[in-house]
């Protein structure tokens, strides 16, 4: 959501927990700012990040994403999800209108990974 609300603090913060806490890679990082279908994310991967996309362009996710979600989630941790997306696209927007700088040692945008 930070990057599809362009927070630049928002993604860098996320930046730092999806290396240390989830274990992404610069290049899934980097893939983030990409089109989905131009990275092979897995099946609940790729359903997540279509959640968020949906939920910044449309304030919905359609039954169809919702459909992937549920092979692999209950319906309490899609909600859990969707609350979570719905949260950081507001808090993206505060630390954008307030131009809050990015804090010491955190990344900005991320740039393509050499190799």
């Amino acid at each position: 959501m930070g990057w599809l609300c362009q927070s630049e603090y928002e993604f860098g913060q996320h930046t730092l927990y999806g290396r240390e806490e989830a274990g992404l890679t610069d290049e899934e990082i980097y893939q983030l700012t990409r089109p989905l279908q131009m990275y092979p994310w897995a099946d609940h991967e790729r359903s997540l990040l279509q959640l968020a996309d949906e939920l910044y362009a449309n304030d919905r996710v359609t039954d169809e994403t919702w459909g992937e979600l549920e092979r692999r989630w209950s319906t309490k941790e899609i909600l859990e999800f969707v609350v979570c997306a719905t949260a950081y696209r507001m808090v993206s927007g505060l630390l954008n209108t307030f131009n809050v700088e990015l804090d010491d040692g955190v990344p900005g945008w991320p740039t393509p990974p050499s190799g």
